[in-house]
């Protein structure tokens, strides 16, 4: 009885563990690993999509004098989850795909080409490395979630004074009064000044 219920104890530990992992979201900013290209994304991840923003530049010339170097800025934008586990992202342009290479995210483009970047561009791979989200509250009473149709926010709809919200620390390239954030599996854009972080990281 005692070596059934020890294994029982273990069955239960081994489920637990495996749906954690399951549960975990590959969030925050990460550099890029390409040796020309100076560029960082940041992915927030909610139930059936997510949230990305992509600026820097790439190119032979990028940290030298020689060569050329283009400049990209993506403002945030939301993609669907695909039956893969990957992300499509979809604008006037064309579409980008987002999915996971050996634990590390991959940019890619998918069809047509991307205005914010260049005809030139073509995918973008990313450090593995753990980006580590900041705990934040929202402390005004006026708080708005905005999103980034263009180059300017434009507010979205509320949200809850007092309520606990996700960020990726790095302003926006856009803007750099606002943040990427994250209530639960809600996401969208918060400004910095609605949110008080000093206590909570």
């Amino acid at each position: 009885m005692h070596i059934r219920i020890l294994a029982m104890a273990a069955w239960a530990t081994l489920v637990c563990a495996i749906a954690a992992a399951g549960d975990g979201k590959h969030e925050g900013e990460f550099a890029s690993s390409r040796p020309d290209h100076v560029t960082s994304i940041q992915v927030l991840e909610g139930e059936n999509a997510a949230l990305i923003a992509y600026s820097g530049s790439y190119g032979p010339g990028c940290g030298s004098e020689t060569g050329w170097c283009r400049t990209c800025s993506m403002t945030p934008r939301t993609g669907e989850r695909e039956p893969a586990g990957s992300y499509l992202f979809t604008d006037e342009f064309g579409k980008l795909r987002l999915r996971l290479v050996e634990g590390a995210w991959r940019l890619e483009l998918a069809d047509g080409f991307m205005g914010w970047c260049g005809a030139g561009w073509g995918w973008d791979a990313f450090n593995a490395g753990t980006s580590v989200l900041e705990t934040c509250v929202v402390h005004s009473a006026t708080a708005r979630w905005y999103t980034f149709p263009e180059s300017t926010a434009v507010p979205a709809g509320s949200v809850a004074q007092g309520s606990s919200v996700r960020v990726v620390t790095s302003p926006l390239e856009a803007d750099e009064a606002y943040v990427m954030g994250r209530a639960g599996s809600v996401m969208g854009i918060l400004k910095r000044a609605d949110l008080g972080c000093e206590a909570h990281r």
